[in-house]
């Protein structure tokens, strides 16, 4: 017996060692990346109207970073703007980094002018495709990027296949310096964003400007800031093509189509792969992600790939162009003037139901989570938009106003401070392990409109577990909610995502300030310690309060 007890430790040493060894392996996979990202202010013209706008490392848009799971990325921030800035990667959990998340007045004060921030975490096993972008006043306009964090081999392989890749982000672009408008959004009176001038993809367009010409090639421009033209995307007749679209609209959904191709395979939303779902186009909610697969099985030609504003009208200009190898070279579409302005286009639910994460285990995110069952704690967010006693017009958070002000959240909760007890910090308490359900509730303007909200948590991917019309009901509505979850029994059949558009819905129109008009409902394990903003991801309505914060930290309040 002896001798069976000494073999069998020894066989569990070896498999600790084998384990031992294995992790280290993996942990020996990963690299360091650093990427620097210097910030300044130079001459744009990005649909051939000349004005000044922001540089990343002297180019618009910012440079794309790739990166492979479990990396570390250490983005240096040269801020040379004469006022304050900030850089958030949009949809990186910052596990463990918190002061990398690039949340203002949270996770860290602006950068200030001549000084840099170094932004240092792990990717982890998280991938898909991400983004970097502004997170100070309207500067998202024109600071962003691509962030793209490659699946592995393997799981490519077992589940998806495509012979090349396209990464488009659809952006807005203004004829106004966004100054003018910030000082617009905040002063007394109010006044509203202007129309969109251009729909840009990958930061291009075209137009010809009464008054204001540039000359594409001239030399006061530097290249990679003016458009010579729409994007031209080249592929290879019957190949299959992975298209990364980012959809980044400063205060608009986007739509994406492509001309002729109306099988769009979505496979990955939000930096989660889902079970393939056809849709013969995109609707981009800001900070909305996704990669469709297309197969070029179009005769040899030149397509149209189209962004439009949803529900619009807005420019027609929102182009790009696909380029068949063997087809004509596109030189006249490329500066195709289109005049006018869409057709106003429906906002619904689209296939939006259908995008489950995917259940097998070589989905390649082991950070899918089965959806709660129960939960501890349920928010309520209501907001609606209102005069305030200044003049102002401000979005309110369940009747109160949020303000920064003094050091950032963090810095004053690593200085022993109880950010709970200033109703002004919109600050929610999570305790780690539990699971917490947030409703947000939509109400009218004192203008008696109702809009749609795409709201975006940091440091979070959550489940969409409902919605409805008017008001939220927690016995009615609360109890489907726990029915239909209790019916999945633990399958992937709610959307699990970054971003939940919050759409206007009423049974019977009430245009009666504050009236009710449509929720949504999310889930989510409080499994991230750290102090997370929470926000709409339409830049405008977050200038004017429509965010709150998430304080997540264990029994004892510690964050590390």
């Amino acid at each position: 017996m002896s001798t069976m007890g000494v073999n069998k430790s020894k066989t569990i040493d070896i498999l600790v060692l084998c384990l031992v060894l294995a992790l280290n392996l993996e942990l020996c996979t990963c690299k360091t990346v650093t990427v620097p990202l210097v910030i300044s202010e130079g001459a744009v013209a990005p649909d051939n109207y000349e004005q000044t706008g922001i540089l990343i490392n002297g180019q618009f848009p910012g440079p794309p970073i790739v990166v492979d799971k479990n990396d570390i990325v250490v983005l240096q921030v040269v801020n040379l703007l004469p006022r304050g800035f900030a850089m958030h990667m949009h949809g990186v959990l910052q596990r463990e980094s918190i002061d990398a998340d690039g949340a203002p007045h949270i996770t860290q004060e602006p950068i200030a002018p001549n000084s840099t921030y170094t932004h240092r975490f792990n990717v982890g096993h998280q991938s898909g495709t991400f983004m970097y972008h502004a997170h100070t006043d309207l500067d998202l306009v024109w600071a962003f990027g691509p962030l793209i964090v490659l699946e592995d081999e393997e799981t490519i392989n077992s589940t998806m296949q495509y012979d090349g890749e396209v990464t488009l982000v659809l952006s807005q672009c203004w004829h106004v310096p966004i100054s003018e408008i910030l000082n617009g959004l905040t002063g007394a009176p109010f006044e509203d964003v202007p129309d969109t001038a251009s729909l840009l993809i990958n930061g291009r367009s075209w137009g010809e400007w009464e008054g204001h010409r540039h000359k594409a090639n001239s030399t006061n421009g530097k290249e990679g800031t003016h458009s010579d033209g729409y994007e031209v995307i080249t592929v290879k007749q019957n190949e299959t093509y992975r298209f990364r679209v980012i959809g980044l609209g400063m205060d608009s959904m986007l739509a994406f189509t492509i001309e002729n191709h109306t099988d769009l395979q979505i496979v990955e939303v939000d930096g989660t792969l889902v079970d393939p779902v056809s849709a013969d186009y995109l609707q981009l909610n800001s900070a909305q992600r996704y990669s469709v697969l297309v197969k070029m099985d179009q005769p040899i030609g030149n397509y149209w790939i189209r962004s439009e504003m949803l529900p619009g009208p807005g420019p027609q200009n929102g182009r790009a162009i696909l380029h068949y190898e063997g087809a004509d070279d596109p030189l006249e579409m490329r500066k195709q003037v289109f005049s006018g302005e869409t057709d106003e286009l429906e906002l619904d639910n689209w296939v939006l139901s259908e995008l489950h994460p995917r259940n097998n285990l070589t989905s390649g995110n082991e950070l899918v989570y089965p959806v709660p069952q129960t939960i501890r704690r349920e928010i309520t967010i209501s907001s609606s938009q209102r005069v305030s006693l200044d003049n102002t017009t401000k979005f309110d958070i369940n009747g109160g106003l949020h303000r920064h002000k003094g050091p950032s959240l963090l810095h004053q909760v690593l200085a022993g401070q109880d950010i709970l007890t200033d109703r002004e910090n919109g600050v929610f308490e999570l305790i780690i392990g539990e699971a917490v359900q947030i409703v947000f509730q939509n109400s009218m303007s004192d203008e008696g409109e109702c809009e749609q909200h795409p709201w975006h948590l940091h440091g979070h991917t959550f489940y969409i577990v409902g919605s409805g019309p008017d008001g939220y009901d927690r016995v009615v509505d609360g109890g489907r909610i726990n029915e239909e979850i209790r019916a999945a029994n633990g399958t992937h059949v709610f959307r699990f995502r970054d971003v939940v558009t919050l759409f206007p819905a009423q049974t019977v129109e009430n245009t009666t300030v504050g009236a009710p008009c449509g929720w949504s409902a999310i889930r989510l394990v409080a499994d991230n310690v750290g102090i997370w903003l929470a926000h709409c991801h339409l830049t405008p309505h977050q200038i004017m309060g429509k965010w709150f914060v998430l304080y997540e930290h264990d029994e004892r309040k510690r964050l590390y």
